[in-house]
């Protein structure tokens, strides 16, 4: 019994990131269902409309902010069986699997001591009690940058850097935007992590234009599509509703929105709890 105790521990030790999923798992339940766990915004609960089919009667790849080939794997999932919410479940994996990789590069870490370990845990533990209970897939993509650039700065195995990027590209996938600037606030660090490792700028290249060309297939995909027409309203229903300035909006190449109508939508009155 003892040498069973004493393996499981060794194993442990040797590799840590298996009990610090199970430990993030663990947390991330019990937050979740006891704050509980809510969406901020209308942006997520649509997409999940609108990937699961409930939107249109059928799962569909074009849900607005998420790139369209992430997606299809949520439209892929709910057609094998809509009776789970996989949109939820998908981000919740992801988020969790961000804060697991992000936590190992903590505790694993040799040049901090304990009590500053225990303090940045606390830390991040605290922001994780924001995210849960304004759960959204933009601090999903956050934490996946987050999580795969750590990787890729940590590391000079191959499969790991490699593994970093994977988890960046994903991040661009979930949102663009949210990748694009965990890049340009890492970027010093990276740049200097670069100039000490040849091989590290090839596979940053590759995963750069990887991102791009998903980014150009995304807009491909809703070209000469009823849904080009709605991303459109969309995105101006969402100046509209976050924009004090909205008035200011010119709307004269929009030319399937009668004027009239924009202004009548733009000073509606919202019933914000109807609506969240």
């Amino acid at each position: 019994m003892i040498k069973i105790v004493n393996t499981f521990f060794c194993l442990i030790k040797k590799h840590p990131f298996v009990p610090i999923l199970i430990g993030t798992t663990l947390s991330f339940i019990y937050l979740a269902k006891t704050l509980p766990i809510q969406f901020e915004e209308n942006d997520d609960v649509t997409m999940l409309l609108v990937s699961s089919g409930a939107y249109s009667g059928r799962p569909d790849m074009h849900i607005e902010y998420i790139n369209s080939l992430m997606g299809g794997l949520i439209c892929i999932l709910y057609k094998l069986n809509q009776t789970i919410e996989w949109y939820s479940i998908l981000f919740s994996l992801i988020h969790i699997v961000s804060l697991t990789i992000i936590f190992k590069s903590i505790i694993v870490n040799k040049e901090i001591n304990i009590l500053m370990k225990v303090m940045f845990v606390i830390i991040i533990l605290l922001f994780e009690r924001y995210f849960i209970t304004n759960f959204q897939f933009t601090t999903v993509a956050l934490l996946l940058g987050v999580s795969g650039i750590i990787l890729f700065l940590k590391n000079e195995r191959i499969h790991k850097i490699v593994i970093g990027v994977l988890l960046l590209v994903i991040s661009s996938l979930v949102r663009f935007d949210s990748a694009l600037l965990i890049i340009l606030i890492l970027s010093p660090l990276i740049i200097i992590n670069l100039s000490v490792s040849k091989k590290k700028i090839l596979i940053c290249i590759i995963a750069f234009l990887i991102i791009i060309l998903f980014k150009i297939t995304d807009n491909a995909l809703y070209q000469k599509t009823n849904w080009q027409q709605y991303r459109v309203l969309w995105g101006l229903n969402s100046s509209i509703m976050d924009n004090p300035k909205a008035d200011k909006i010119v709307i004269d190449k929009m030319y399937y929105i009668n004027p009239n109508d924009f202004i009548l939508y733009q000073y509606g009155l919202i019933d914000h709890n109807i609506l969240n």
